[in-house]
């Protein structure tokens, strides 16, 4: 995946560190990874460890393209 673009370079437009979907995954993602075995497994199977490490990104990432 490509680099951010240096700010002031064509396109550039710096998006904010936080929106509402953020704020969600950020509130819920400790009980999700915690309960997940117990309430989803079953149907749904293990959460895949790349899931994990997508959602612990996305909460880091300030650009949520």
């Amino acid at each position: 995946m490509p680099a951010c673009p240096a700010e002031g370079a064509p396109g550039y437009r710096p998006r904010s560190a936080s929106n509402a979907l953020k704020e969600i995954v950020q509130d819920a993602l400790e009980d999700l990874l915690q309960f997940w075995d117990e309430r989803f497994a079953n149907e749904h199977g293990p959460l895949h460890p790349r899931v994990k490490k997508l959602f612990e990104a996305f909460t880091r990432c300030g650009d949520l393209s």
